[in-house]
């Protein structure tokens, strides 16, 4: 069940570094694969379900040919509570070895649901973090769109100041030129 678990956790892992380098388009796609991994799991759900059953059957079997086996011994011997020492064994054992090996199998399926279920959480979680980043990185942009806005209309009005300032620069200086002229103008006089 812990390497189940490990496997589930190193699968999450990759499908976050996958979300996290993803674009918000492919979050459609992480519930798509969600939504499929759910499914399986819940097939595999009844699998375990059937295979239980399919186990309480087999010791049910077991029991009653356990218990015809030793009627029968004690019809045929005379001996009720003997049961018979060859033959009997080896298909009792079958059996024992069939329950076993599904009980086994069962316990298996069983470790795959829990670790497939805890990877279905972890990338929920992982895929619920990204939807926040990616909300958080719009509003971030938007901001940052607005703050552009106001500084690009704060160099307009500084570029309208800036020609207003030398026009009126230009008509100074024309202004004092005009004025130099006629200081200079007496002197050659």
């Amino acid at each position: 069940m812990d390497d189940a678990l490990r496997l589930a956790d190193m699968y999450a892992d990759r499908v976050y570094d996958y979300r996290r380098h993803a674009s918000p388009e492919t979050h459609h796609d992480m519930m798509v694969f969600r939504n499929a991994l759910e499914g399986k799991l819940r097939r595999q759900h009844a699998e375990i379900a059937e295979l239980r059953v399919e186990v309480e059957r087999l010791q049910q079997d077991h029991g009653r040919a356990c218990k015809l086996v030793a009627d029968m011994h004690a019809a045929a011997t005379g001996r009720p509570g003997e049961g018979p020492c060859l033959g009997v064994v080896e298909d009792v054992a079958a059996v024992r070895a069939e329950v076993e090996r599904l009980r086994e199998m069962a316990g298996k399926w069983e470790s795959l649901f829990q670790a497939q279920a805890r990877l279905s959480e972890v990338a929920q979680e992982r895929a619920d973090r990204a939807g926040a980043e990616v909300a958080r990185l719009r509003e971030n942009q938007r901001t940052l769109e607005f703050l552009l806005h106001q500084e690009m209309e704060k160099i307009e009005r500084l570029r309208n100041a800036l020609k207003d300032v030398t026009v009126y620069g230009d008509r100074q200086s024309v202004q004092i030129a005009r004025a130099a002229l006629a200081r200079k103008e007496p002197d050659h006089a």
